[in-house]
């Protein structure tokens, strides 16, 4: 029997510059301490020791909370991951089966990953439901295809299912038509956003909450979405300013997501604030 073949990594590269070249690391760090940064680096070598992507499973998030993490935390921190594009979220459908498997991955991560796949010297298969990355970024040793298989054992070497006839040729592409459409069918339909807010975070974030109202059976009409981001405009407008903070925004939004809230409210701890500023505002104008 052939050794099967071992697409994971045994190490990855490490920027140097970690902590400084990418603001979305600052802000993890700033956000969630050390804890954001351990788990970070948790789940990127469990996806490299996979090869470019890993299950979000029990199984996962059990050797997490192992760090002394704990599962209201996990959570906040893959919120702020697919919020800010550290961790792209996928999810595929397993046909007749009715199990969908939920994968985190990212374009960075594959990037990585297919070069330090080079040093293999050898393909690379990996799944076209997966892979984030257009053709054009794509390395001539990453091989696209419908079904991943690591063990290369789609690879025909034998010649043993060659058609032999006409009529088995025929037989097969109808098999291949259903099984795509089957495919198309459970794939998961990636239809273009809708666009609130020209800033593609603060975007995502009230996406977030839009669709955390539609899990708790209380979906929002058009006229309470209007309110919605009045309130959150009075809710993130800095003292002395008249734009929205959008930093402020996105935390509001994920504090209403997060406690599965219907409204929107002023951040925790932000009230005593609030009422420092209109007493220094006050004094001011005294002045």
């Amino acid at each position: 029997m052939s050794r099967q073949k071992k697409d994971g990594l045994n190490y990855f590269s490490f920027d140097t510059d970690f902590f400084y070249a990418d603001k979305r690391i600052s802000k993890l760090h700033k956000r969630f301490g050390n804890d954001g940064i351990v788990f970070f680096i948790y789940l990127l070598t469990e996806i490299y020791r996979n090869g470019y992507y890993v299950r979000w499973d029990k199984d996962l998030i059990d050797d997490a909370i192992d760090l002394n993490l704990t599962e209201g935390l996990i959570e906040q921190m893959m919120t702020f991951f697919k919020g800010r594009r550290l961790l792209v979220e996928i999810n595929i459908s397993k046909g007749a089966s009715n199990r969908t498997d939920t994968i985190i991955t990212s374009p960075g991560i594959q990037k990585r990953y297919q070069e330090a796949a080079k040093g293999l010297r050898r393909d690379i298969f990996v799944d076209e439901e997966i892979w984030l990355l257009s053709k054009e970024e794509t390395a001539s040793c990453i091989k696209v295809t419908k079904n991943e298989d690591k063990s290369g054992k789609n690879e025909d070497k034998s010649g043993k299912n060659e058609d032999k006839s006409g009529k088995n040729h025929t037989k097969e592409m109808k098999r291949n038509e259903k099984k795509e459409k089957e495919i198309k069918g459970n794939k998961t339909t990636k239809a273009a956003p809708q666009q609130y807010y020209p800033d593609d975070l603060l975007n995502q974030a009230f996406l977030d909450f839009l669709d955390m109202r539609e899990k708790i059976k209380k979906p929002m009409t058009e006229r309470a979405i209007e309110l919605a981001m009045k309130k959150l405009i009075e809710l993130s407008t800095l003292p002395f300013s008249e734009k929205m903070d959008n930093d402020t925004a996105i935390k509001i939004l994920e504090q209403s997501t997060m406690n599965c809230w219907q409204g929107l409210f002023p951040l925790k701890g932000d009230d005593q604030k609030a009422n420092n500023s209109s007493d220094w505002e006050q004094r001011w104008r005294d002045a």
